[in-house]
């Protein structure tokens, strides 16, 4: 059986639904390649495109492709997915397709596929927290089961299975008189960041620090949010916190180390949120927080930069986005006219472009430790 299926970068899910965030801290898998700094730097990524697909109900399908710059690892067709993310080693590539009762990975060394079962992802988000799959340390992924617990899976173990914890997380009470389990939005190594399916809570959105001993720490964030989702800097010594604002999507980042949270700063020029899609939040791996939306009245998106706590347009032009590798590597996609597909996907190295792919939607760049894995 050969299936691959991948979906978006360090991504951003726009579901205008939570204001509660808890930070879980979890232990990684023990020593590998994932310990050892990489002899080389990398250039792996995956990235996700539309294809004609007569099995699909729209008639366009979906195509994962895993590369090494600009040598090809593997790719496979499936009819969708959830985010697109790479494990902390930098070994697998993994997402949940739609609609599917399992998690998918395809092994940067060997291009193969692994799948790990998980009961009732295909279940709506409410009823189930298997749509957030995160990396927390070494192969392993981490999502919260239908009853609330924590649950792991090793991508690099013989045979891949869920191992449920008795880790329950914490419920919090809605305006509906509901207790609400929390679902995964971002992790890294030994953190999982957790957040809470709708929006009937009240005006403050609380987020915590939770070790694994030791009392909850909570933090205050800039007022209330809408939470919808969270992006680990590349170090794990920061964590970007994305949501919206009275119509505005805003980014609020918190320094691991000390616990405190930044003021939330509005991505974009105006707050209607009816105008506005933020398709994504990402970190490059020198450490720049990036992020790219769309306007209904413009052909083209916008990619900006958080530059010294303010929002500014990066320096390509809006039909651009650059996802920066180490050195003088980036891939970039350039939206080639108001068709979205028609996105190429360029590989740059030394400022010299080589084209590797059209019609692609979404980019993830893989962890430095992939090179290890090639």
């Amino acid at each position: 059986m050969s299936r691959k299926r991948l979906f978006v970068v360090a991504g951003v899910v726009l579901l205008a639904v939570v204001v509660s965030v808890i930070v879980v801290v979890v232990r990684s898998s023990g020593d590998g390649p994932a310990d050892a700094e990489s002899s080389e730097r990398s250039s792996v990524y995956a990235y996700r495109r539309a294809e004609v697909n007569g099995s699909s109900p729209t008639g366009i399908g979906t195509r994962l492709v895993l590369m090494d710059g600009d040598d090809f690892i593997g790719s496979e067709a499936f009819p969708g997915a959830t985010a697109l993310q790479f494990t902390v080693d930098g070994a697998y590539v993994f997402t949940r397709a739609l609609g599917l009762d399992e998690i998918a990975a395809i092994s940067v060394s060997t291009g193969e596929v692994v799948t790990v079962p998980c009961q009732g992802c295909d279940e709506h988000f409410e009823e189930c927290s298997c749509p957030g799959v995160v990396p927390v340390g070494g192969s392993r992924i981490a999502w919260v089961g239908p009853d609330g617990r924590l649950v792991y899976a090793d991508f690099a173990a013989e045979e891949p299975s869920p191992q449920v914890t008795e880790t329950v997380l914490p419920t919090e009470e809605s305006y509906r008189d509901d207790l609400e389990h929390p679902y995964l939005v971002g992790g890294t190594d030994s953190i999982a960041v957790t957040a809470y399916p709708s929006g009937y809570f009240p005006l403050t959105s609380p987020l915590f620090l939770v070790p694994t001993e030791g009392e909850p720490q909570r933090i205050e964030v800039d007022g209330r949010l809408n939470i919808t989702g969270a992006a680990f800097s590349p170090d794990g010594a920061q964590l970007a916190i994305v949501g919206f604002r009275s119509g505005c999507p805003t980014v609020t980042v918190v320094d691991m180390d000390s616990g405190v949270a930044g003021e939330a700063t509005r991505v974009t020029d105006s707050c209607n949120w009816r105008d506005i899609s933020l398709d994504r939040v990402w970190w490059d791996t020198d450490g720049t927080l990036n992020a790219y939306y769309l306007h209904e009245d413009e052909p083209v998106g916008v990619h900006r930069q958080l530059v010294e706590g303010e929002w500014v347009d990066a320096a390509e032009p809006g039909n651009v986005q650059t996802f920066q590798f180490s050195g003088d590597t980036a891939l970039t996609i350039t939206q080639l006219d108001e068709e979205a597909h028609a996105n190429l996907l360029e590989l740059v190295v030394g400022g010299e472009p080589e084209r590797i792919d059209h019609n692609v939607h979404a980019v993830t760049v893989a962890p430095e430790g992939a090179a290890n894995f090639r």
